[in-house]
């Protein structure tokens, strides 16, 4: 079910968007230089860390929360439910978010949402199996504002990077900036997940 509702995410944009032939040229030839010249870019290498750090909290946060409701609370039948919960609020803090951004800039949000999901996850330190399901639920809709602002935020102030590279350079190199930035952060990503998998192994 949760695989029909990602494709069929995936099926829509695809189907609702289309290139704009009106302003279609030939694209610039990237080289050396263009690498130089986003390494250049201050405001570039800024995002690139904010970007890096918070997209791998977010992941080692989520992975570590299926064996945390698994191993820890042994309440793995309800694994589903809690998810629910956590992606369906996180869709809504991110309308939420946008909102917010759009009248106080793109980076306030970060400044509220991530201090309150460090609270909250050190709150989870607390929980047991005696847990109630509805307290796990509470927190698991709260827990969801950290990597709704995480997202938002930095897809934001990545997609002004176009803006500022192409005031440089005279180009406009979308591929290059967000390519390599998602490039960096998988493999990033990747390290850490495994880093986390052998601490779980001991």
């Amino acid at each position: 079910m949760c695989g029909l509702l990602f494709a069929a995410a995936w099926i829509l944009t695809f189907f609702g968007t289309w290139e704009n032939t009106r302003f279609v040229k030939a694209k610039p030839h990237i080289g050396l230089q263009d690498w130089k010249d986003m390494f250049r870019n201050n405001t570039y290498r800024t995002v690139l860390g904010i970007y890096i750090c918070t997209h791998i909290a977010i992941d080692i946060v989520l992975a570590l929360f299926v064996f945390f409701i698994d191993i820890v609370l042994m309440k793995y039948q309800y694994y589903v439910l809690v998810m629910g919960i956590l992606l369906v609020c996180q869709i809504l803090s991110i309308a939420l978010f946008g909102k917010v951004a759009a009248k106080k800039g793109k980076s306030f949000p970060l400044y509220i949402a991530l201090p309150a999901w460090a609270v909250i996850c050190f709150i989870f330190f607390f929980f047991r199996q005696d847990t109630p399901l509805w307290a796990l639920c509470v927190l698991a809709g709260r827990i969801a504002a950290g990597p709704a602002a995480g997202n938002l935020c930095t897809l934001c102030m990545l997609s002004d990077q176009y803006e500022v590279g192409e005031l440089m350079t005279t180009k406009r190199l979308e591929g290059l900036y967000s390519g390599f930035i998602t490039f960096v952060y998988k493999c990033a990503s990747v390290i850490a997940i495994l880093i986390i998998g052998f601490g779980l192994q001991l």
